[in-house]
């Protein structure tokens, strides 16, 4: 709750939104971009060959600069 309530800038407690925009906990950006390709699919149209050469870190600094924000290893959606 804490990660949260750092993540919102009016440090309000709001349970819907709080269930709403929080996704999980793990290590590193790069970690969960990797989680979120393979769930979602996202190569699964690449040749399998081409695979490897995909950017997880580009991918995620992406993600992190409009969609996701990390607070303590906590992934937020960004509502």
């Amino acid at each position: 709750k804490i990660a949260y309530l750092d993540s919102v800038a009016d440090w309000v407690w709001d349970s819907k939104d709080f269930e709403d925009s929080y996704v999980g906990y793990w290590d590193s950006q790069v970690q969960f971009t990797e989680q979120l390709v393979e769930e979602v699919g996202y190569l699964d149209q690449m040749p399998e060959h081409l695979q490897p050469y995909f950017d997880y870190e580009a991918f995620a600094r992406d993600l992190f600069l409009t969609y996701y924000h990390m607070e303590d290893g906590h992934v937020f959606r960004v509502v």
